[in-house]
C-alpha cells in the first residue's frame, strides 16, 4: 500500500535468537584470546635470543660490564614477568606487553653497543 510504512515486529522467537547471538558473542570472546602454546613459546624463544644477544656483547666487549648488568637484570625482571603471566596462559593483550619490554630492551642493548664508553666498571 502506497504511502503505509510497515514497522518490524519482534516475536517470542527472534528475542531468544538475539540473546542467544549475543551469548555466544561473550562466550566465544575469550576463547579468542585464549592461551596458545605456541603464543607462549614465541615469547619465551624472544627472552632466551635477547639474553644470548647480552651474553654476546658482553663476551665480545661491545657493551661494558655495567650495561650488560643492567640489561641483565631487565631480562631476569622479564623472564619473571613472562612466568607470572604465564601460568594461566598469554592473552594477546599480555603478549603484547611482554613483546614491548623485549623490543625496549632489544632497542637499550642496540644504543649500549653504539656508544663509546666500552670500559669496565
Amino acid at each position: 500500500m502506497p504511502g503505509r510504512t510497515l514497522k518490524p515486529t519482534i516475536d517470542e522467537d527472534d528475542m531468544k535468537l538475539a540473546y542467544m547471538f549475543a551469548a555466544l558473542a561473550l562466550i566465544s570472546t575469550p576463547a579468542l584470546a585464549a592461551w596458545t602454546p605456541a603464543r607462549a613459546d614465541m615469547v619465551r624463544d624472544d627472552i632466551n635470543a635477547l639474553d644470548t644477544d647480552i651474553d654476546r656483547a658482553d663476551n665480545n666487549d661491545t657493551i661494558s660490564e655495567r650495561e650488560a648488568a643492567d640489561l641483565r637484570q631487565r631480562v631476569n625482571g622479564l623472564r619473571d614477568q613472562f612466568q607470572r603471566m604465564n601460568a594461566n596462559g598469554l592473552t594477546r593483550q599480555e603478549v603484547r606487553k611482554l613483546e614491548s619490554r623485549t623490543n625496549y630492551i632489544r632497542s637499550r642493548l642496540r644504543m649500549e653497543k653504539v656508544d663509546w664508553d666500552r670500559h669496565v666498571h
